[in-house]
C-alpha cells in the first residue's frame, strides 16, 4: 500500500467553502416513514446507502435498537453492533424497506459478528458488477478516563460474491487489509469512476482525511494491498 497523507486533507481544504454554504432542510414525512415500518427495528446509529441496481438499495446501520418483539420500546431492545436493510425502489416516498439483523439465544444480534471484545461499525461500499464490496471500522473498548468508552482499532472489508440476493443468502468473504503505517481506516465514503474505486479515509485518533483510489479488478477480487 501507497499513501500520500497530504493528498486527502489538502481536497478536504479546498471544499470547505462549499460545505460551509448555509443550507436550509425541510422534513420529508412520506419518506421517514420507511424507517418505521418494521414494529422490531426502532432506529439505527451512521447510517450509509449503497446503490445496489435494479431499483435496490442497501442500507448499513451502526448500533441499532431492535426490540425482540413487536410492542417494545428502546429501553426494552437489544442494541446489536450493526443491521442491514434492503429498500426497494429509488423514491422513498414509495418505497418498501426490509430489515436484516442475526438471531443468538433468540435475541437480536449483528449481522456482521463481533470478533472477541471488538465489534463492527459499517462504513460504506459500492457495487462492482457482479459482486458488492463493503467497508467496516474495527471498535474497540477503552478504558482510559477521558474516552467515550470506545476507540478504532482497525478496519476490514467483506466482498460479497451474490449481492442480488436477499443478504440471508449472502455469499461473503471477509477480506483482512494490509497494515499502513499511518492507521488509516479506509471506506468511510467508496465512488466508483471508470476503472478505479476512489475511497475516502481517516486516521485514528486525529481524524484527519485522506483520499486513495485502487483499480477495480484489483478491487473485485478482494485483492486490496494495491491502494494509491
Amino acid at each position: 500500500m501507497h499513501l500520500r497523507p497530504s493528498l486527502g486533507c489538502l481536497i478536504v481544504l479546498g471544499l470547505l467553502p462549499f460545505l460551509c454554504a448555509a443550507q436550509t432542510a425541510t422534513a420529508w414525512p412520506e419518506a421517514d416513514r420507511l424507517f418505521r415500518t418494521d414494529p422490531r427495528w426502532l432506529g439505527g446509529d451512521g447510517a450509509f446507502s449503497v446503490d445496489l441496481g435494479d431499483n435496490r438499495v442497501l442500507w448499513l446501520f451502526g448500533d441499532s435498537f431492535v426490540a425482540g418483539k413487536p410492542g417494545q420500546q428502546r429501553s426494552e431492545s437489544n442494541m446489536p453492533r450493526n443491521t442491514l436493510a434492503i429498500q426497494t425502489g429509488y423514491d422513498p416516498s414509495r418505497a418498501s424497506m426490509k430489515y436484516y439483523w442475526r438471531t443468538r439465544r433468540d435475541q437480536p444480534d449483528s449481522f456482521f459478528q463481533e470478533q472477541g471484545e471488538n465489534w463492527l461499525w459499517p462504513m460504506h461500499g459500492v457495487r462492482l458488477g457482479n459482486h458488492l464490496l463493503l467497508f467496516c471500522s474495527i471498535i474497540g473498548p477503552d478504558k482510559s478516563p477521558k474516552s467515550l468508552g470506545f476507540r478504532g482499532v482497525g478496519w476490514t472489508a467483506f466482498l460479497v460474491s451474490n449481492p442480488a440476493q436477499d443478504p440471508f443468502h449472502w455469499v461473503i468473504r471477509r477480506i483482512h487489509p494490509p497494515v499502513n503505517p499511518w492507521n488509516v481506516m479506509v471506506g468511510v465514503a467508496a465512488l466508483l469512476e471508470g476503472d478505479y474505486v476512489y475511497l475516502f479515509g481517516f486516521d485514528e485518533p486525529r481524524h484527519d482525511a485522506y483520499l486513495l483510489r485502487i483499480a477495480v479488478s484489483s478491487a473485485s477480487a478482494g485483492n486490496l494491498s494495491a491502494f494509491e
